[in-house]
């Protein structure tokens, strides 16, 4: 699974491989200029989720608690009576 991972960034662009002829074969990766160019923007947007994340639990829960599931709609819980 990480080969395919790391295979994948390479052909996405954000990182490097380079293969050295030597036995074992050996791998490098490193981040591309493409990587590197987006680093400041999702580091801030990384910090910001770390400074917010009491805020984000809480509204989520505020949510949850409004839009509960009916236990007794079709889909999560004994079926209404028809009239």
């Amino acid at each position: 699974m990480l080969t395919r991972t790391l295979r994948n960034l390479e052909r996405d662009g954000p990182e490097t491989r380079t293969v050295r002829p030597t036995v074992p074969p050996k791998a490098e990766y490193a981040l591309s200029p493409v990587a590197h160019e987006s680093h400041d923007t999702l580091q801030r947007l990384t910090d910001r989720a770390g400074r917010n994340r009491v805020y984000v639990a809480e509204a989520r829960a505020a949510c949850d608690a409004e839009h509960r599931p009916d236990p007794f709609d079709a889909q999560g819980g004994t079926p209404r009576a028809r009239t």
